[in-house]
């Protein structure tokens, strides 16, 4: 009634809440955000050739529940006149009349975005590519940039999920350092943190519920870090080792310190992607931080039939609901894997096979 835009938004989108199919409604959601496009959406996204329109998107299975809004590089999931769920994606950005650095101008645009009214209390964000010229020796994107913003935006206390998703370059090619994101988002349940270059930081995670660690080129020193992280509420756990032609340099020996936590009440634990699978599997049965898992993942990596029979031979040990496991098995110790839990799924490249290697470097 004052003339504010988003206080419009906010009447039009509780109406269709209830009335989610109702022309009226919608035509008048359209032209509101039409008409306020720079209110709602940040000023003009450079980057794209020809025009940038606005979409509106149906719903999907599970990412995107409810109608949403695409718009220049984002897609945007509203609730009751805010945004509830965001993806921001430049993909790789080729404007060779740019001065400025190509992921200086993708973290311009999301700091836009996240300075809108509408963006005030997001609670999920999904990051694809944000370009930039050069890191160190390879050309891709640095996510670093949309940390940066994350950092300074209003949203950081209300963000409960954020998930680097890599975009559709080579996970090698992508560079991120985290180091920021945990002091900046202290209400943050679940993290995917997704780059060949990772930086990790000191990890506080009071209130994380799942974190990914997903990479080609696991350093030690950022195992170190997940091993002394703080996160008491964690209940699963993801780790993406790699392998080092791509910079991974981890070992059974820098693992423990994290096996070893007896104080994680972990519902799933995934060491996926790793060139020393065996040294897990021998390791894990009695290790202290599998007494309350009962969801295993050990895919992407090098397992043998040395360490099914790590496995087998703790099978009492053991009380897991769903096993997940990829190797170079015998067709034997295939079926005995099978028998480990309620639930298990072997992706066996079969034990003849001599070029073996673990799913995710380059």
């Amino acid at each position: 009634s004052q003339g504010e835009p988003i206080g419009e938004l906010v009447t039009i989108q509780h109406a269709l809440a209830s009335s989610p199919d109702d022309s009226d409604l919608l035509a008048s959601e359209e032209k509101l955000l039409r008409d306020n496009l720079e209110y709602f959406f940040g000023p003009a996204q450079s980057g794209h050739d020809g025009d940038v329109e606005l979409e509106r998107q149906d719903a999907d299975e599970s990412d995107w529940p409810g109608k949403s809004w695409s718009y220049g590089h984002m897609r945007a999931l509203w609730e009751n006149g805010f945004i509830r769920k965001l993806y921001f994606d430049t993909g790789y950005m080729n404007d060779e009349d740019e001065d400025e650095s190509k992921g200086g101008v993708a973290e311009s645009m999301l700091r836009a975005i996240l300075a809108t009214p509408s963006a005030r209390f997001i609670r999920e964000m999904h990051l694809g590519e944000m370009w930039t010229e050069y890191w160190e020796d390879g050309e891709g994107p640095d996510m670093t940039h949309a940390v940066n913003a994350i950092a300074d935006a209003p949203c950081k206390e209300t963000l409960r999920v954020v998930s680097f998703d890599g975009g559709d370059h080579d996970l090698s090619g992508v560079s991120l350092d985290a180091t920021g994101l945990w002091k900046a988002c202290p209400n943050l349940e679940k993290a995917t943190l997704y780059a060949g270059q990772l930086t990790l930081g000191d990890i506080d995670f009071p209130n994380g519920k799942k974190l990914a660690v997903q990479t080609g080129g696991l350093d030690s020193g950022d195992l170190a870090k997940v091993a002394k992280a703080t996160m008491p509420k964690l209940k699963d756990l993801e780790i993406w080792f790699g392998n080092e032609e791509y910079g991974a340099n981890c070992t059974i020996k820098d693992l423990k310190p994290l096996l070893d936590r007896s104080d994680l009440e972990l519902a799933r634990l995934g060491l996926m992607n790793s060139d020393f699978g065996d040294d897990i599997c021998q390791a894990l049965p009695t290790a202290p931080i599998m007494k309350s898992v009962k969801h295993l993942d050990l895919t992407m990596g090098i397992i043998t039939d040395e360490g099914a029979k790590s496995l087998l031979a703790h099978k009492d040990s053991l009380s897991l609901s769903t096993l997940k496991i990829r190797g170079y098995f015998t067709d034997e110790a295939k079926a005995q894997l099978e028998t480990l839990a309620n639930k298990v799924k072997v992706e066996n490249e079969g034990a003849d096979e001599d070029y073996r290697y673990v799913e995710a470097g380059e």
